[in-house]
């Protein structure tokens, strides 16, 4: 059974599939409107729009250099990536609020 890790305001939990669907179901059961249900996903939309472009916009200004490299030169770049992507993360979330 699938299992997903889940953040919440005291670190992580992990949730199966069927009970993050359960929750899932609970939260828009919930929802009296179509404006409510923009206002509960706004912001995890959001949040998976930005990392997924952010990390798009970091692959392609530090590509992998083509040939063999070294697993430490692998390493760094990755690095890089990594807080590039971060910030254009935090760019992108700024701009929606």
């Amino acid at each position: 059974m699938a299992e997903y890790r889940v953040p919440y305001q005291n670190g992580e939990i992990e949730l199966s599939l069927e009970l993050l669907n359960k929750i899932s179901e609970d939260v828009i059961a919930q929802v009296n409107s179509s404006e409510e249900m923009e206002i509960v996903l706004r912001k995890p939309l959001i949040e998976q729009y930005a990392r997924k472009e952010a990390w798009k916009r970091a692959y392609k200004e530090i590509p992998l250099p083509t040939g063999a490299i070294s697993l430490e030169a692998r390493r760094e770049i990755q690095e890089r990536r990594n807080d590039l992507a971060e910030w254009y993360y935090l760019d992108i979330i700024e701009k929606f609020q």
